[in-house]
């Protein structure tokens, strides 16, 4: 087990070395923006993971529709999938709004979601 730590932390550092070497950061600024792109390019993966979580469920469930035992853990599969996804999604949202609220001219990565939101109409004074 010691040996498998020792692999694993040596794998990070040579991972992040280039950062420590190139990336010379201003402060925590740069730490901040680090950390920000690592949980930015996760979100869709961990979504993605949730929603595959769900549809193996699914595919489960309709496979054991006969028997009981297996019906009812792919049941819970499912429903577990469905709380991951609720939930990601709802912090997404409530992460959102705050930022919206707080700091409405700051820049998000959201993109496409920010083109849902509909233009102010001309003439009407914005909303």
């Amino acid at each position: 087990m010691r040996r498998k730590n020792k692999l694993a932390f040596l794998s990070v550092f040579m991972l992040l070395s280039p950062v420590f070497a190139f990336a010379q950061q201003s402060g925590i600024e740069g730490i901040i923006l680090t950390i920000s792109r690592i949980i930015t390019t996760l979100i869709p993966i961990v979504v993605a993971a949730a929603l595959l979580f769900f549809l193996w469920g699914l595919a489960l469930y309709i496979q054991n529709t006969g028997s009981g035992s297996e019906a009812e853990g792919a049941r819970q599969k499912m429903f577990w999938g469905i709380i991951a996804l609720f939930v990601m999604v709802s912090v997404w949202g409530i992460v959102k709004i705050i930022q919206q609220t707080f700091v409405p001219n700051a820049s998000t990565s959201a993109g496409a979601v920010d083109k849902l939101i509909p233009p102010d109409i001309p003439g009407r004074g914005g909303i």
